[in-house]
């Protein structure tokens, strides 16, 4: 099961761009990626093409990343944090 779906704002979690924020467009499947590090081509799956305008790779966007890299954040789960922030100040 994928964690992600489309339009969600996820946070990177894994690899060279852990921390950074992205917006998940569609999701691609199985591609051959190019990997600067190991010049050479890697089979990746479950991959999403996500929005990351903040992340820069040699010149080019990173464009690709996989759904075990990604913490998808969605509305309720915001609303959630606010309610414990609540309850904690309360107290």
């Amino acid at each position: 099961m994928l964690g992600c779906k489309p339009n969600d704002l996820a946070m990177v979690l894994r690899g060279p761009y852990s921390g950074h924020f992205v917006t998940v467009k569609e999701f691609i499947g199985t591609s051959l990626l190019w990997r600067p590090v190991n010049t050479a081509y890697e089979l990746w799956d479950r991959l999403w093409k996500v929005d990351a305008p903040t992340i820069p790779l040699n010149g080019f966007r990173v464009n690709c990343i996989p759904d075990e890299y990604l913490f998808p954040i969605r509305p309720g789960d915001l609303k959630e944090v606010e309610e414990t922030e609540k309850e904690i100040e309360s107290v």
